[in-house]
């Protein structure tokens, strides 16, 4: 794959002027870091600039070959790991495909489960993701009962995970492992439709619940097409911050028509242009400040806008990109259709405790010695 790609390039450089960091690796450019790579002469720079690209695409609508620069990248983050010159413990609390990850912790520390009304058999399933599920658990009842009304019937609630960090981290084998689990899952319960909330499990799903006959759909497309819009708030303005896997998509329109009852003020970066909000890539597990950096970036963009509030369809945007000047002002769009804030603050505080005190050193305990959830074939 990484030498099919890289033998597209024409090193013409149209990506370098959309990306954050391939300037700093500049005159190197995505094919000849890839061949570099292969032929085991990797530099210092590339091997900086590997795991730190945020897989966001942005680079990928500049480019006139058409290059699948991110799936290249995720590649040789494979072949790196292979080699010994990326670590992977450094991405453990995201390993999805173990018993104890920052997730599941998250989730039984504060007994997070599935309503017992919500397991039962149906052909309609929801799944809000693993953040929306952990950090917007408040929102759930309302929202269950919101798309119960919209589909004309009880829609089951999906927990599981997209694997979508295991195949960001580089690691394909144990992603493609673990998401034929969720898939013999969801034959098993005889799912026939999947809504989706977070933009990563649209993106890692549709296509293959297309192959398999399930179909995969967007919550926000869903609640747009019937007509479901956030009751507007007189003088309150608001600017979209689109996600990366809504890149290509119609995923920003349908969150559009949602909030159409607002002033919309767009950002500089927007749609198919949109910056990473920080939080793409796996890029936290392995240098936090890039995170921190690219969160600031966006948040000042927002702030230029003057709107109000910068709202996200993505629960993990909604977190990374709640720093100043946004803080207190980034709000999930479900939380505007239900007219129900979630508390950030008391959020974070619980991410916090859950690391401190005897429970802390119990659950640093079992994420130093996770286990797989399946055996290896």
């Amino acid at each position: 794959m990484i030498e099919a790609e890289a033998a597209k390039c024409l090193d013409c450089g149209a990506c370098t002027a959309s990306c954050d960091i391939l300037p700093a690796i500049d005159p190197a450019r995505p094919g000849s870091l890839a061949r570099q790579v292969l032929a085991g002469e990797l530099g210092m720079r590339e091997e900086w600039f590997i795991p730190r690209c945020a897989l966001c695409r942005r680079c990928e609508t500049a480019c006139p070959a058409q290059v699948r620069i991110a799936d290249m990248v995720t590649a040789m983050r494979s072949l790196l790991i292979a080699e010994g010159r990326i670590d992977v413990e450094r991405y453990r609390a995201m390993w999805v495909d173990y018993d104890w990850n920052a997730i599941s912790l998250f989730r039984d520390t504060y007994a997070l489960g599935v309503p017992s009304e919500r397991v039962a058999s149906s052909p309609l399933a929801f799944m809000p993701g693993c953040s929306l599920f952990n950090e917007g658990y408040e929102l759930l009842p309302a929202l269950m009962r919101l798309l119960d009304g919209v589909c004309g019937a009880k829609v089951a609630l999906l927990p599981d995970c997209c694997g979508m960090p295991l195949a960001e981290m580089g690691l394909r084998t144990r992603y493609e492992r673990f998401a034929d689990g969720l898939w013999e899952r969801i034959a098993d319960a005889g799912y026939e439709e999947v809504l989706v909330a977070c933009p990563n499990c649209l993106a890692q799903l549709e296509s293959r619940g297309e192959a398999l006959g399930v179909r995969v759909t967007s919550v926000y497309e869903r609640l747009a097409c019937a007509g479901v819009k956030a009751p507007a708030r007189p003088g309150v303005t608001v600017s979209v911050h689109d996600s990366c896997p809504a890149r290509g998509t119609q995923l920003g329109a349908w969150v559009r028509e949602i909030l159409s009852g607002y002033d919309l003020r767009e950002m500089e970066c927007c749609g198919d242009k949109s910056r990473c909000c920080g939080s793409g890539g796996a890029v936290s597990l392995f240098d936090f400040t890039m995170r921190e950096v690219r969160a600031q970036r966006r948040a000042e963009e927002f702030a230029r806008t003057g709107a109000d509030w910068c709202v996200c369809a993505c629960m993990s945007s909604c977190s990374t990109l709640d720093v100043p000047p946004a803080s207190g002002r980034v709000r999930h769009v479900l939380e505007l259709v239900l007219d129900q804030e979630i508390d950030r603050a008391e959020c974070r505080r619980k991410m916090d405790l859950m690391w401190q005190g005897d429970q802390g050193a119990r659950n640093e305990h079992r994420l130093a010695h996770s286990r797989p959830l399946a055996k290896e074939r």
